[in-house]
């Protein structure tokens, strides 16, 4: 037991080591700004994806609208996804030129990616963002995106992804995972180790969409078009691929508002953890899933191994609270969402039972409830 209580230890240090690279290149990175008096030339083709979107769907349509960009470079692409409530109703009453409704019923396909690829089909832009229909975006989302590929020679772009509001536990815990993740996935991209997305802030050219197979790689996943697509193409551009700094280039929705329906989203999101490419990611996520379940684990040994055991347990917690508080209160500042930190402490101790279920749960369960359909 004594070699296993020093790993337990050495846990500690990579950890540190591990958060520390990341922040590291978080600040390394210089955010993206809008050029003085840009004046945009580029056009481009925003797709929505919407299944029951009905109370949604417009205030995203609308956020889009009221862009400071011309309206006439840009349409607005909404794919009903076979909707059960008046989602195509609400988005033809808006009776915008911009904006068009496509159905997937008309084509007999089914599922966020085929909406998707329907959606490109029908564009006219070379460049394509994508958001989801309960997402809000700022009124310069669209200039952020099309000057950094005026800027950059860039062939796709993710960006970052808040919370509304943040003040019951549940909220607050999903806030501060997310702002960790924008950290991760900025820094695997950044450094060239990993691709992670968001499909609620996301672009990239419609040639390299076609030129990957568009989909074709991920087919059998219910989830992941977001980060498939951006493996697929950073495994032929990767110096090409990147991530949009800026807090004001985030797109903001909602949390869950119930545990059932977050541990819902949270299995689709893990059920394609296996398929990453990189093996640097699998190491990263699968140090921090050994290092929470060393935690639980030795909890669990007080009771056999009395102080030893206890003593171990607590320089692991108070260890990690300690790192993950500097990580988040720094990007938490940085994204002025401070007010999450407020349930740190409950927040943190659930994110390690968290970690340590859902790694287990994503690689036995197969099956799970999304937008009132049971996927695989």
């Amino acid at each position: 037991m004594i070699v296993y209580f020093a790993i337990s230890l050495l846990l500690i240090l990579a950890y540190g080591v591990l958060m520390l690279d990341i922040f590291g290149h978080w600040n390394e990175q210089v955010d993206h700004k809008i050029p003085e008096n840009y004046l945009p030339s580029v056009f481009l083709s925003i797709v929505i994806p919407a299944r029951n979107e009905a109370n949604n769907i417009v205030q995203c349509i609308e956020s889009i609208l009221n862009n400071n960009y011309p309206s006439d470079l840009f349409e607005i692409l909404v794919v009903d996804d076979h909707s059960e409530d008046s989602t195509s109703q609400v988005v033809n009453a808006l009776n915008n030129k911009s904006v068009h409704l496509l159905k997937l019923a008309q084509i007999g396909n089914t599922g966020k990616k085929q909406a998707i690829e329907y959606a490109i089909s029908k564009s006219r832009g070379d460049i394509i963002l994508i958001t989801d229909a309960d997402c809000i975006v700022n009124t310069n989302w669209l200039r952020f995106h099309s000057s950094f590929y005026e800027i950059n020679d860039a062939k796709c772009v993710t960006g970052p992804i808040r919370y509304t509001k943040a003040t019951r536990l549940i909220e607050q815990f999903q806030s501060l995972d997310l702002t960790g993740m924008m950290g991760v996935t900025q820094a695997g991209i950044f450094s060239d180790k990993w691709y992670m997305a968001n499909g609620a802030n996301m672009s990239f050219l419609k040639k390299q969409f076609y030129e990957v197979g568009s989909f074709d790689s991920s087919r059998k996943y219910a989830s992941g078009d977001d980060v498939f697509l951006i493996q697929a193409i950073a495994d032929m551009y990767g110096q090409d691929v990147y991530f949009l700094k800026n807090p004001e280039a985030a797109v903001t929705t909602e949390a869950e508002t119930s545990w059932n329906s977050l541990y819902q989203q949270r299995l689709r999101w893990g059920t394609k953890n296996k398929a990453y490419k990189k093996k640097a990611i699998s190491f990263t996520l699968g140090l921090v899933f050994i290092f929470c379940f060393s935690i639980l684990l030795n909890l669990a040994l007080i009771p056999f191994f009395g102080l030893t055991a206890l003593f171990v347990f607590l320089t692991q917690l108070v260890s990690k609270l300690f790192i993950d508080y500097f990580y988040l209160q720094k990007l938490n500042s940085y994204f002025n969402s401070s007010k999450s930190l407020e349930s740190f402490i409950p927040s943190s101790v659930l994110y390690i039972l968290y970690i340590v279920w859902m790694g287990i749960a994503s690689i036995f369960l197969k099956n799970y409830i999304w937008k009132g359909r049971k996927l695989n």
